[in-house]
């Protein structure tokens, strides 16, 4: 016999639920509120929990680039899915650029302050210098990434420098091929140097990939991408005088010091940010104007709890037409708090028909906790309008999927089953071995499922079709594995079928010599069903 119950949980505009209100979501990445001196004492804190779970950390410095880089500036998704995975992920994200600050002024949800590589690696070399703490310098030319670890070690007696290195890098092309080969020394060099702390300067995105790529076998417990931080601390490259940078000025200092190739560079940056935003500045113009001459009141929501046959369990919540911060940090913190794990959660939109700009970061929260798998949970009812705000925010793709959405709470109750996440399934028929690959997929996920083994069992005759359509994204990494199975088994024998716009990207993005061959639905359907 099924059972219900229920209880109300309510929300206000002011309410405050730990990390959603620390954070500034820009477009779709959260950016920490915090100063230099909050911002060294978090990386000694990710330092210090290393023991714990040996998990290594990553700390990303944002500034206009990065967000270009990532999102682009057309609709239709991320312009970069892997660059975009890492900076969400990041375990601490600062401001290096002061458009950030700005536009987290713009939309009511201000920075303390403005955080750079450049500023944070000499304030982390006094801390570590009296932590003894010890740092590594990756990346820039051998010359420069020398210098600079001197001048450190210089300025701050008793900093020890764990090791420099200025490697070549492959994030694209033919080169990636081999990017582990390539890559061992280095990682075996730092894992041995002992330390603490790993300053990556290759630039963005190359930094973040590099990281990416073998966060699982780093031993240093955090990670640092500082662009050309080195070239500042040895000099080469000069920065504002500070009276410029309290001023906000130091982008046009740096066109005078290379006017040939920054004034288009920035230029173009800014041309591109405008692009970014207006959708969202709109959005705030909207909301002021509503605030201005419209009530306010708190809103309150109501769980339906479902128990069914099986032990069974499912949550129903209708959310209000105004969706406000305080409200969606209550049913953020039910679901964290609710007891049984296999619960899920449907959340019905039908009724929204906004949501209010500081509801963004806790709006994120709750996408990328269902799209982790830290809960099972789907989305009901979001209309056209909802869809244009979560697209203007730029985290439309966290609410996307059949996996994620229906049209109306009976259709998941009645058909859906949560089972523990496969990240591989195949099915063979007389000529065609279908392989469909799930989650996030990166190459030690692939040696780990055993694919090599499936494709052992593709056949002289037979073709291997890989169905990429449920994959959420399709690391760098897991693109040149493809590459190198399709070498093995022949180009024309390794069809790729369901490859959506985010997996298209990143074929794009690794720029492979060779393109890997592409098959539609239909004709997966004939090879499905060809005797």
């Amino acid at each position: 016999m099924s059972t219900f119950a229920t209880h109300t949980v309510s929300g206000s505009p002011a309410a405050n639920d730990g990390i959603a209100a620390e954070r500034f979501n820009a477009l779709g990445i959260p950016v920490d509120n915090l100063d230099m001196e909050a911002a060294v004492e978090q990386v000694v804190d990710l330092v210090y929990r290393f023991p714990r779970d040996r998990r290594a950390r990553y700390v990303s410095t944002v500034n206009v680039d990065f967000l270009v880089n990532a999102l682009g500036v057309a609709g239709g998704g991320a312009r970069h899915p892997e660059l975009l995975e890492v900076l969400r992920s990041s375990d601490l994200v600062t401001a290096d650029g002061f458009p950030i600050v700005m536009l987290s002024k713009l939309m009511g949800n201000p920075l303390k302050a403005r955080v750079t590589g450049a500023d944070l690696v000499p304030a982390l070399a006094r801390r570590a210098a009296k932590e003894g703490l010890r740092l590594y310098l990756l990346g820039g030319r051998e010359e420069i990434a020398r210098q600079a670890a001197d001048i450190l070690e210089a300025d701050n007696p008793g900093l020890e420098i764990a090791g420099v290195e200025s490697p070549m890098v492959h994030t694209q092309g033919e080169g990636l091929m081999n990017f582990e080969a390539d890559d061992e020394r280095i990682i075996e060099d730092i894992n041995r140097s002992g330390a603490d702390i790993l300053l990556i300067g290759l630039g963005n995105p190359k930094q973040e990939q590099w990281f990416w790529r073998h966060r699982d076998r780093l031993k240093v417990p955090v990670s640092i991408g500082i662009g050309g931080t080195f070239e500042f601390i040895a000099g080469t490259v000069k920065r504002a005088p500070e009276w410029v940078q309290r001023h906000h000025l130091e982008w046009l200092f740096r066109i005078t010091q290379d006017p040939k190739r920054l004034w288009k560079r920035y230029a173009e940056g800014l041309v591109k940010l405008s692009l970014l935003v207006a959708p969202v500045l709109k959005l705030r113009a909207r909301e002021l104007l509503l605030k201005r001459f419209g009530r306010r009141r708190a809103n309150s929501v109501t769980w339906t709890h479902f128990s069914g046959p099986n032990r069974a369990s499912a949550a129903t919540v209708v959310l209000p037409r105004l969706l406000d911060r305080g409200t969606l940090q209550s049913v953020l913190r039910d679901m964290r708090n609710e007891p049984r794990r296999d619960t899920l959660f449907l959340l019905d939109f039908s009724a929204t028909r906004r949501i209010e700009l500081a509801a963004m970061q806790p709006m994120f929260e709750l996408g990328r906790r269902v799209a982790s798998g830290q809960c099972q949970a789907v989305f009901v009812g979001i209309g056209r309008a909802l869809r244009r705000q979560l697209a203007a925010w730029r985290i439309l793709d966290l609410f996307e999927g059949e996996q994620l959405c229906a049209t109306n709470v009976h259709e998941p109750l009645a058909t859906r089953q949560h089972a523990a996440d496969i990240p591989l399934r195949f099915y063979a028929t007389d000529n065609t071995l279908m392989v469909y690959l799930h989650g996030d997929i990166d190459s030690s996920l692939l040696r780990r499922s055993g694919l090599d083994s499936v494709l052992s069992l593709v056949a002289a005759h037979q073709n291997c079709v890989i169905d990429l359509r449920f994959a959420r994204l399709l690391e760098s990494s897991a693109v040149v594995t493809l590459h190198r199975l399709a070498a093995v088994l022949g180009e024309e024998r390794l069809l790729l079928a369901g490859v959506h716009a985010s997996v298209r990207r990143m074929f794009d993005v690794a720029d492979m010599p060779r393109p890997l061959r592409l098959i539609s639905d239909s004709e997966q359907r004939r090879l499905m069903t060809a005797a």
